[in-house]
């Protein structure tokens, strides 16, 4: 599910299998992915922890795989579905239910370019994907069993206000600021 102008780096499958084959309780892996313009060129890198119980955690603030990089174990993979009623923001309640199964998990190695455009689908209505992503967050808590921290539901908390109050525009900016390094 990865958009057609970004790029799988050649060695990005074999890291992830050779991953999934020495860790049996990861059920979903992604990894490190740089941010391309137009022209190709790298300017930031979007990094992701590598330890599981980081990724459990993170998921009630921010998403802790590249979502066109995952790889799930197919066994688990074919119990879990995506919702199409989430135009955006899909790939929060697939990781819901990828919990009840397992950890997630990423290679610490860069094996993905993600193009950055303004027409990137998180960008469309920012607003509507944040609701969305929320909305995943509490169905994978009330219908998937998945136990938030304090710290989790404290952020998530604070998006919420910072969502609702916030242009669109400025919330961007802070986003970027914070997860583009």
């Amino acid at each position: 599910r990865m958009d057609g102008d970004d790029i799988s780096l050649s060695n990005r499958l074999a890291t992830q299998v050779t991953f999934l084959q020495k860790h049996p309780q990861i059920v979903a892996v992604g990894g490190q992915a740089e941010m391309i313009d137009g022209e190709g060129e790298i300017f930031a890198y979007k990094h992701f922890p590598t330890n599981s119980r980081t990724l459990r955690d993170m998921i009630m603030w921010m998403v802790p795989i590249q979502h066109p990089v995952m790889m799930a174990k197919a066994v688990v993979y074919k119990k879990c579905h995506y919702d199409e009623a989430f135009k955006t923001a899909e790939d929060v309640e697939m990781f819901m239910q990828l919990l009840k199964y397992g950890e997630l998990g990423n290679v610490p190695q860069v094996i993905y370019q993600y193009r950055k455009a303004d027409t990137s689908n998180g960008y469309h209505n920012l607003k509507q994907t944040f609701y969305l992503t929320l909305l995943g967050r509490y169905r994978g808590i009330v219908e998937h069993g998945y136990r938030p921290s304090i710290k989790g539901v404290m952020l998530s908390l604070v998006q919420l206000i910072v969502v609702s109050l916030l242009p669109a525009k400025w919330i961007i900016r802070l986003y970027e600021s914070k997860r583009f390094l």
